[in-house]
């Protein structure tokens, strides 16, 4: 999973540079969260 997540965050960054890049990772990352802390619940 983390191979996964460093492999499409290399390929998105060489798409998006600088900080729109970096906003879309961590709304996926919170996302990610989120949905893992519901789970949980």
């Amino acid at each position: 999973m983390t191979r996964y997540l460093v492999t499409f965050g290399t390929e998105m960054n060489q798409r998006y540079q600088g900080q729109q890049f970096f906003d879309l990772v961590d709304k996926a990352l919170m996302t990610q969260f989120a949905l893992t802390k519901s789970a949980l619940n």
